[in-house]
């Protein structure tokens, strides 16, 4: 074969088109450099970034102590108006026990209302049950004493409408009637009064300590049955003649 087929030096290939380790060798060592230099601008971006870290961090720890803040004033106001409902209910408790406690008061008193004035319609009436028997026991008494006093004989009583023992007239039929009395005694005061069912119908006063009085007396009266008159003396001291005498009788119906 020709020589030409074997090509001198100066014909081969430059040595560019054999350095392909050269340049990864190249690569790598770059590639190693900025490997080496990651963790310096990591830690430099790191330390760029730690203070805005910090501001978040403190933003954050800000922001929640707000919120706790927050969330305790609304506890506490929470709390606060709870209390305030509770003191209300309490005194809107209190206001219906204190208006419960008044109404049974009132009841109370409504009840014993009829109670106490039925105790005092029967003081009243026992009152005047005692004055009217007082009364009573004083006529009699002034009745017996005047017929004691005067201890007359009795006349006539046919139909016994004059009670011997108590000096009382009752009458017994509608009408007119005339009574008279004339009474006599030695000395002393007194008072004669003739009584129509409680009521004084004729009255004599005699005030001489000494000497003979006489007292008499006429009326007229318009009796209905059961009505009653008598004599009643006051005395102090009397002793009656034995021609004291009372009378009464029937003058016409009505």
């Amino acid at each position: 074969a020709p020589t030409a087929l074997w090509a001198p030096p100066a014909l081969r290939a430059p040595p560019a088109l054999w350095a392909p380790s050269a340049l990864l060798a190249l690569t790598d060592l770059r590639a190693l450099k900025a490997l080496r230099a990651l963790p310096a601008l990591l830690a430099l971006r790191a330390l760029r970034a730690l203070p805005a870290l910090k501001a978040l961090q403190a933003l954050l720890a800000l922001s929640a102590l707000t919120a706790l803040r927050a969330l305790l004033a609304l506890r506490a106001l929470l709390a606060l108006r709870a209390l305030q409902a509770l003191l209300a209910l309490s005194a809107l408790t209190a206001l219906w026990a204190l208006l419960a406690l008044r109404a049974l008061r009132a009841l109370l008193v409504l009840s014993a209302l009829p109670a106490l004035l039925a105790l005092k319609a029967l003081r009243a009436l026992l009152a005047l049950l005692a004055l009217t028997d007082l009364r009573a026991l004083l006529a009699l008494t002034a009745h017996q004493v005047l017929l004691a006093l005067l201890d007359p004989p009795t006349i006539y009583n046919g139909q016994n409408n004059y009670n011997t023992s108590t000096g009382v007239f009752t009458c017994p039929t509608d009408g007119v009637y005339k009574f008279d009395f004339q009474l006599t005694w030695s000395h002393g005061n007194g008072e004669i009064s003739l009584q129509h069912n409680e009521q004084t119908v004729l009255q004599t006063r005699i005030l001489q300590p000494k000497g003979l009085l006489t007292a008499s007396g006429s009326i007229l009266l318009q009796l209905t049955q059961q009505d009653k008159v008598w004599l009643q003396a006051s005395t102090s001291g009397m002793k009656f003649t034995p021609d004291s005498h009372f009378t009464g009788y029937l003058v016409f119906t009505v």
